[in-house]
């Protein structure tokens, strides 16, 4: 038997703890392929926002490659030290370090090479029905299979790449030349755990400030990083130092520990929480990511809708500086919708554009707002000349209210705020100030041209906003949104607005929907690889249990704890932290309501999470019941 059939032996003998880690690669090499298929299929070249469509494919490969990186690095990582004993007793049998260094290499680039090979082969078998389901998802019509050659290549090079990398890394783990060490690596008592409370209070510390950062009005680059910063320093310590102080706590509780099982379980998750402290840090740093991200797509698709459903004029124009030649330009369209017998109320509506509290502020006349108070059947209201009423549309997180009787100024002239209320009136117009017709004339007079509108609205009773837009709505739009000029050029128009955006948003939420099911897998694979290879040390710390009376029931108990502790307990602080972090940034990211959605994606991905745990601890406990079966 020569090396390379020794290496290969050896990888089939360790098969059932690197299957785990060999399928998760097989599945990450699969969907970086699929998703290459995507970004390189020719009819997404020639759509209207394939560009754009293509960076986003980017980002996620990128995303995808870097995080196939740390899953891959951590768990070799932890696997050859589970095997310094093995690699002890070769040294004894007289293998040099160059050798086991030769050994490592090989493993890798077998269980490399075979995933690789593997993934390819099952992508470009999934290939066809996941361009169907992308086609059908994203409203795509063309995306015809074709020969992925190019997919391919990028693919094969890039994985390649990775784990030859991943190969050459592999021999740093295995520092200890010392055959002792090497054999008594696992034998090591562990020390008693005691926590720092100067880290602990960092850790809190650490919270605190990023959560005081944002709140800030405004939040520039540095602050952002000091923020993310603060985030992971914080809770590496909080996994180190702080969960090991409040378990310390807990045991000084005597009257609750002394009951059942717990002082075995509290005291076995001490040292647990302190020996994955970095598999734990890892995994909620990632999923924190997964949850901000998914928060922030379903929330901006919700709004998008949200958008369209509360905008009342289906389109809006705005002259150029001769309103004269802008009127007799709306004619045109005028004419577009009496052609296709089209219902519609055409309003003429004067304003001034000011700048207030850092947003735009649109000023109308009274005249001019019993025209909208008609046609939107809003409630009549009459201002004084010291008078103002302010309307804040609904879809500005970011608005800043008035309170009612309130005094601020308009130029120079100071106004009372009689009464204000949310009404989404004109589109891209944050607030809205309703001024008497004597003060607006005289503000008229002095701001200059260059704060002069005249918006043309059209409110069109037959396209509801309670559904999408129909075909004939959508042919309508574009005919009337191509006649743009400098006379008279398109303010808003919602239908345009939401066919546009609305297939970006499906494109982003389908590739990133994806890649959340990819971590999912991942984090999963890490928990499956940590289990096996804890097992093997702790079966012997159960027979020892069970020698002293504990009974078979309560150890499934303990080890339900334990599995249900690494599950769930990092992905409870990951999404505490993104919920915390999305409710604080939403106004600076412009979003009306984040948290609810992102509980929606918290929601899925804990049910996939429920799913694995309940799956692995069937087949843990079933290992363990074996186990003490044949110990007996």
């Amino acid at each position: 038997m020569n090396f390379r059939q020794f290496a290969l032996n050896n990888v089939k003998r360790n098969g059932g703890a690197y299957v785990g880690y060999f399928l998760s690669c097989v599945f990450v090499v699969m969907m970086f392929f699929l998703y290459a298929i995507l970004m390189f299929h020719p009819q997404l070249e020639l759509s209207i926002q394939g560009t754009e469509m293509r960076s986003w494919m980017i980002t996620a490969e990128a995303v995808l490659y870097g995080f196939s990186f740390l899953f891959l690095f951590y768990s070799m990582s932890v696997f050859l030290k589970e095997r310094t004993k093995e690699f002890g007793m070769l040294r004894i049998l007289g293998a040099k370090s160059a050798q086991i260094y030769h050994l490592i290499l090989l493993e890798n680039l077998i269980i490399g090479m075979s995933a690789i090979i593997v993934g390819l082969v099952c992508g470009f078998a999934t290939s066809k029905l996941f361009l169907m389901v992308g086609a059908d998802v994203l409203d795509f019509k063309g995306l015809f299979f074709y020969m992925p050659v190019k997919a391919i290549t990028v693919t094969f090079t890039v994985f390649t790449a990775l784990f030859s990398m991943l190969s050459i890394f592999a021999v740093g783990f295995i520092r200890k030349n010392n055959i002792i060490d090497l054999l008594q690596e696992k034998k090591k008592p562990k020390r008693e755990l005691r926590a720092n409370p100067w880290l602990a209070l960092l850790s809190i510390s650490c919270f605190i400030l990023a959560i005081g950062l944002l709140r800030n009005e405004r939040l520039e680059l540095e602050t952002t990083i000091t923020i993310l910063l603060l985030g992971c320093i914080g809770t590496y310590f909080f996994y180190t130092e702080l969960s090991v102080w409040m378990m310390q706590q807990l045991r000084k509780r005597k009257f609750y520990l002394w009951r059942g099982t717990r002082l075995l379980w509290i005291s076995d998750l001490s040292y647990q929480l302190r020996d994955n402290a970095r598999m734990f840090f890892i995994l909620t740093i990632v999923a924190a990511l997964a949850f901000s991200v998914m928060g922030v797509l379903l929330a901006s698709e919700r709004q998008l809708m949200m958008i369209y459903q509360k905008t009342p004029f289906s389109l809006e124009m705005t002259s150029g500086r001769d309103e004269k030649k802008g009127l007799k330009e709306s004619l045109k369209i005028d004419k577009i919708l009496s052609q296709q017998k089209i219902e519609y109320q055409k309003l003429i509506t004067h304003s001034l554009w000011v700048k207030k509290y850092g947003m735009g502020m649109e000023i109308i006349s009274q005249s001019d707002f019993q025209s909208l108070i008609s046609t939107l059947r809003l409630k009549y209201e009459t201002v004084k000349d010291d008078e103002v009423i302010v309307i804040n549309s609904p879809l500005y997180a970011f608005s800043k209210k008035e309170h009612i009787d309130a005094t601020f100024k308009i130029g120079n002239t100071p106004l009372k705020v009689k009464k204000q209320y949310e009404y989404q009136i004109f589109s891209e117009c944050s607030r809205l100030a309703v001024v008497s017709d004597p003060i607006y004339l005289r503000m008229n007079r002095l701001f200059p041209k260059s704060l002069h509108h005249l918006t043309i609205s059209y409110y069109i009773p037959a396209w509801k906003n309670h559904r999408v837009p129909h075909d004939s709505e959508i042919k309508t739009s574009w005919e009337i949104g191509t006649m743009n000029s400098d006379k008279l050029y398109l303010r808003g128009d919602k239908v345009l607005n939401y066919i546009n955006d609305v297939p970006l948003y499906k494109f982003t939420n389908f590739i990133f929907v994806f890649i959340v099911f990819i971590l999912s897998l991942c984090i999963v694979s890490f928990l499956y690889f940590r289990l096996f290879t804890d097992f093997y040390h702790e079966r012997e710390f159960y027979r020892k249990l069970s020698k002293v009376g504990v009974s078979i029931e309560e150890l499934k108990h303990i080890s339900t704890l334990k599995m249900a502790v690494m599950f769930f307990f990092p992905l409870i602080i990951a999404a505490m932290e993104s919920l915390i972090s999305l409710s604080m940034l939403k106004r600076h990211i412009g979003l009306l309501e984040i948290v609810v959605p992102s509980l929606y994606g918290i929601g899925v991905f804990f049910c996939l999470q429920l799913l694995y745990f309940l799956i692995f601890r069937s087949r843990y406990l079933k290992k363990l019941n074996q186990w003490m079966t044949v110990m007996k």
